[in-house]
């Protein structure tokens, strides 16, 4: 599980408001790379795909 804490949320709603994309989804990654072979990456999408409930913004987990 992935924990998201209340200054994090914070500055991903900061993101989103200064792409000006207030609305848009949270997308978490894991891709390989970086010293132990893996590293999390996210990105900001404008559309709905698979929205995961009970978090403080949108967010989208890729299956």
């Amino acid at each position: 599980m992935i924990q998201i804490t209340p200054t994090a949320a914070q500055e991903i709603k900061r993101i989103q408001r200064s792409r000006q994309a207030p609305d848009s989804y949270l997308r978490l990654k894991l891709a390989q790379g970086g010293c132990l072979d893996f590293i999390y990456q996210f990105d900001l999408e404008a559309a709905e795909k698979q929205a995961i409930a009970n978090s403080p913004f949108a967010t989208l987990m890729s299956s």
